[in-house]
């Protein structure tokens, strides 16, 4: 049965808005569409040079797995290659695509978006209108808590049989994608020793009793941990949020505190008037100074290897699936692997069986970086701050109290006579 009076949600009145990399989601989604098949790329973003009409390093598919509201379940696109066409049924409404319309709405969207002038609010509302009425989706994006963005039908090359891998979508529109989100969740709590209150007092400008935000000073961020140990102070991870800590023992047992050293690293620059940075953030050069300091105490022969390759695995892991406040079980929820979008439109991927090649990119193509502290502290979050009790409601009188103001991101506070420092973990691209 086929129809096209299919309107899922009324956009008339709509003005659908997003971020380049919300809008290149979309884009990508008609882009393979309009053609079904995927290269694959070196970890300069680079295609084979093959000769024409060469199978190597594509990756060719049948069915496109996207979801259509964030709470639904994914529809299914499915592709008629004889008729150059795909099939959507939905509600025993049948929904046909041409792939050739497809391609040219991805055409226009992309041309929308690199005529988008940063700082301004940009509507796409005929790429909205064709997302919504010919492709029955209004999701622009996926959940922010999942790595997989869409799901193609891979065909195997033996049984012709389609077999559903989920990908990650990542743009090079605007600034360069994260791999990781600061929130509080991402946080490691570190105890501070070697230094009084006053003494940390002084460090940071006011009061460490004082749980409220306040406007960090000039040069904070980058060298807390510098200053502290400047003064004297060593700082040791004290605590991390529970479930975060148990998805990286998946990884390894000591996966928590590795990364605790790589947090510490990225915090303790000298300060300087300059506003030009002298230390490295990326993960290639922080994984050398790490295994020079070797903290844990590993083999002096191997040290450089293990802790490149542990980094790695932690890398992967939450490229493919893992998240700070889900609950991971080690499966892969992209488990078809990256797709990139270059400034040129051009879709390329890396795929999970070459492991090797997308650990290598991972490994010198991310960076550490320091988040707004003023809006991670501001950051409505339902989870448990670290080493307070947000999150909890206690009752007085029988009745419900005000909810404990959270231990401040980024700032020295005390706690029963100690000193603590919470410090965000923040990974990015550097492509």
């Amino acid at each position: 049965m086929s129809s096209d009076k299919i309107n899922p949600e009324d956009t008339s009145d709509r003005e659908p808005t997003g971020n380049k990399g919300e809008w290149a989601e979309v884009y990508a989604f008609f882009r393979l569409l309009g053609k079904p098949l995927l290269r694959q790329c070196d970890e300069n973003l680079e295609t084979s040079t093959e000769e024409a009409g060469s199978e190597t390093g594509i990756v060719r598919f049948n069915k496109i797995f996207r979801r259509a509201h964030k709470d639904q379940e994914p529809l299914c696109y499915v592709l008629d290659e004889k008729e150059n066409q795909w099939t959507l049924i939905s509600n025993g409404i049948s929904k046909v695509v041409s792939a050739i319309e497809c391609d040219k709405q991805a055409d226009k969207l992309l041309s929308d978006i690199q005529g988008w002038k940063e700082g301004r609010t940009k509507h796409f509302r005929d790429s909205y209108e064709f997302l919504s009425q010919q492709l029955l989706s209004t999701s622009i994006k996926a959940k922010s808590e999942e790595k997989q963005d869409i799901a193609l039908g891979i065909k195997e090359k033996i049984s012709g049989s389609s077999v559903p891998c989920g990908f990650s979508i990542k743009s090079l529109f605007g600034s360069r994608p994260t791999l990781l989100n600061p929130s509080r969740p991402a946080s490691l709590t570190y105890k501070i020793s070697g230094i009084d209150e006053e003494t940390a007092n002084k460090i940071q400008g006011y009061s460490v009793r004082t749980l409220e935000y306040k406007k960090v000073k000039d040069g904070w961020i980058p060298s807390i941990v510098y200053r502290i140990r400047e003064a004297g102070g060593s700082l040791e991870l004290h605590s991390m949020h529970e479930t975060f800590e148990k998805n990286m023992e998946f990884i390894d047992t000591r996966m928590a505190e590795i990364l605790s050293y790589y947090v510490l690293e990225a915090y303790a620059e000298k300060p300087k008037e300059t506003r030009h940075r002298t230390n490295s953030l990326n993960i290639s050069d922080i994984t050398k100074q790490v295994s020079e300091a070797n903290p844990l105490g590993l083999s002096e022969r191997n040290k450089g290897i293990l802790y490149e390759y542990k980094i790695k695995r932690f890398l992967e892991a939450v490229a493919l699936g893992l998240t700070p406040a889900t609950e991971w079980n080690g499966e892969e929820d992209a488990s078809g692997g990256y797709i990139i979008v270059k400034e040129n439109g051009d879709l390329v991927a890396f795929l999970i069986y070459d492991r090797a090649l997308l650990l290598k990119y991972l490994f010198n193509h991310t960076k550490l970086e320091h988040p707004d502290f003023g809006k991670l502290n501001n950051q409505k979050d339902g989870n448990k701050a670290v080493g307070s009790e947000t999150g909890k409601w206690k009752k007085q009188n029988g009745r419900k109290a005000k909810r404990e103001q959270p231990t401040p991101i980024g700032r020295i506070f005390e706690k029963n006579g100690e000193l603590f420092i919470t410090l965000p973990l923040q990974i990015r691209f550097v492509l």
